[in-house]
């Protein structure tokens, strides 16, 4: 935020053009490489119907937005600070069971109160899923132009920054009220959130590096379409609505130990004998496309010999520019 206050104060004191953009965004999960989980022991003997009816999410792309304050180092060269947000979706009509759900990170329960006492059932699950996340960005842009004079300026980007994650796995077609004695009460549908407005922690800190390809064309003397595709890496495993752990056996669980028996089973809020379920973090790929336009607030740049006056479109000028954004463009 410090550098979005001093962008305008190092244009104005240099000799710098100084744009801003505003795009929408298409944004979607494309793969979580350190992601396969250890499974829980349990899982392959509650899945109903085998592992063969376990399927993937269908990953779908989702509008979003962003704005970008950009200044020139150099005819080629331009920085930008960039502020924006991406949202992401997916559905699973199979999914089966997941670690997490084993965990105390699983939010699907539902309270009963018996004589006075509270007693919590944790609710294992198959039914279809979906989830929903949303990005908070704050982006460092550098991008290089190669060709920077023309109407057509090709560009490379590279970004560095910082994603505020907010996600929710929750049933994809919410379950029948349920009557009791206080009357009709809805049964809980969220396994795990994070950051949203009922979640138990708020939106996660991620690291976020990046590259693309993409391009200005300039339609006026201070306005260009613009339009760039990008691939991202953030340092996060909640983009896909859950958690990651690993099973970790217990080294100590076999025949030589006195409380082992072979028939041992886990309960719900107990210690597991056999072993423990241990989070890990991974790095989340997604890709991105912007569309948008750019408004050139000013440019300083200078023109220096040749004699040349006025401006043409991608070169600077001494001679003072009209303020109306729909000036006539000169010829190249």
């Amino acid at each position: 935020m410090i550098l979005w206050f001093l962008l305008p104060a190092l244009w104005v004191s240099g000799q710098n053009t100084l744009k801003l953009r505003i795009s929408g965004t298409s944004t979607r999960f494309m793969s979580e490489p350190q992601g396969t989980e250890i499974a829980h022991p349990d899982i392959a003997t509650l899945l109903v119907g085998g592992t063969s009816t376990v399927t993937e999410f269908v990953h779908k792309g989702n509008m979003g937005f962003e704005a970008e304050l950009m200044m020139s180092l150099t005819n080629k060269v331009y920085v930008g600070l960039e502020v924006g947000q991406d949202f992401l979706s997916g559905q699973n009509d199979a999914p089966g069971l997941y670690n997490f759900q084993f965990t105390d990170q699983l939010q699907l329960f539902k309270e009963t109160t018996i004589d006075d006492q509270v007693i919590t059932q944790y609710l294992l699950t198959q039914a279809p899923l979906k989830y929903n996340t949303n990005l908070l960005n704050f982006i460092g842009n550098l991008r290089i132009y190669p060709a920077p004079d023309g109407r057509f300026r090709p560009f490379i980007k590279v970004s560095a920054g910082m994603a505020l994650v907010a996600t929710e796995l929750a049933l994809k077609t919410p379950p029948q009220l349920e009557e009791n004695q206080n009357g009709i009460t809805p049964l809980p549908t969220v396994l795990f959130s994070r950051g949203t407005q009922d979640a138990p922690k708020g939106r996660e800190a991620a690291l976020v590096v990046g590259a693309g390809l993409g391009f200005e064309l300039q339609v006026t003397d201070r306005i260009a379409l613009y339009a760039d595709g990008s691939y991202r890496l953030i340092n996060s495993a909640i983009l896909d609505g859950k958690p990651n752990f690993d099973w970790k056996p217990n080294p100590d669980w076999n025949e030589t130990n006195p409380d082992y028996d072979p028939d041992y089973q886990w309960t719900y809020g107990t210690e597991d004998k056999r072993g423990s379920l241990e989070s890990f973090n991974t790095r989340t790929n997604i890709g991105k496309l912007s569309f948008g336009i750019v408004y050139t607030l000013g440019n300083n740049l200078n023109v220096t010999g040749g004699g040349g006056k006025g401006r043409q479109i991608g070169a600077g000028s001494s001679k003072s520019l009209p303020y109306l954004p729909f000036f006539k463009l000169k010829r190249l």
